[in-house]
């Protein structure tokens, strides 16, 4: 690894190539790189993968298991972001971005039936007519149900999880019940979950989650994560470190 490629990984999410208009990452993006675990050699795909700040965070968080990391996303112009991204952090060999529809998941290059051990996902939050969406189509279907919908997302995962395989996605708490059933849908069971707050004092406002493929039910609630604890929340994900720098003041959730 060069120089150039251990200063961008020093600076991650620092430097990150973002197209000048659309979506761009936050801190839930990061709290999942660090919540999703993987094993040596771990086959995953990163669905709606933006400018591949979950999957490159997973290889960033995980080093010695060395993830391969397919990033699928249907706009162009965050495929483009998340090779250059990956070229830059060095993680080419071990990160390649496509472009695909999930809501095709049959023809999304590289991703074949029961291929992958898991799967990463933060799909859009909100249904449309709940708020104001923004004029950006790609912020658009990034934070509303415009294009893709959450059952789209885990249909694409439960057709690429091999059996038993993981699925760890990070989603909005009042929200939660739509979550567990579109789960329960299609075969993906609950297996472990943390609640994000933003502070001790206020609700929950994001679910961690982890389900698996085909198994038995049992679901393990961890302790609660509280963002306004900085020595906890770097303790559990230490790609905050750089996130200031990334946007410009504290990074936002969703």
């Amino acid at each position: 690894m060069g120089d150039t490629a251990a200063a961008a990984r020093s600076a991650f999410p620092s430097g990150l190539v973002q197209p000048e208009s659309g979506f761009r990452f936050g801190l839930d993006s990061l709290l999942l790189a660090c919540f999703a675990s993987c094993r040596p050699g771990c086959r995953v795909v990163d669905l709606g993968t933006g400018c591949g700040v979950i999957g490159l965070g997973l290889c960033l968080a995980n080093p010695c298991s060395r993830p391969r990391v397919l990033g699928v996303d249907v706009q162009a112009g965050m495929v483009e972001a998340a090779t250059e991204n990956a070229r830059r952090l060095g993680l080419a060999d071990l990160y390649a971005a496509r472009k695909g529809d999930v809501r095709q998941y049959r023809k999304i290059p590289g991703m074949g039936p029961e291929s992958f051990d898991l799967v990463l996902a933060n799909p859009p939050y909100r249904l449309m007519g709940q708020g104001r969406p923004p004029r950006d189509e790609g912020k658009r279907g990034a934070c509303f149900e415009y294009r893709a919908r959450l059952k789209d997302f885990l249909q694409a995962a439960a057709f690429a999880l091999t059996n038993k395989g993981r699925i760890s996605l990070v989603y909005m708490v009042e929200r939660l019940p739509a979550l567990l059933h579109e789960l329960h849908e299609c075969r993906l069971e609950p297996k472990e979950m943390r609640l994000v707050h933003a502070a001790e004092h206020k609700p929950a406002g994001l679910a961690l989650l982890t389900a698996r493929k085909n198994v038995r039910p049992g679901l393990a609630v961890h302790s609660p994560l509280f963002l306004d604890r900085p020595k906890e929340l770097e303790a559990f994900c230490p790609l905050v470190a750089g996130a200031e720098e990334a946007g410009g003041g504290r990074l936002a959730i969703g």
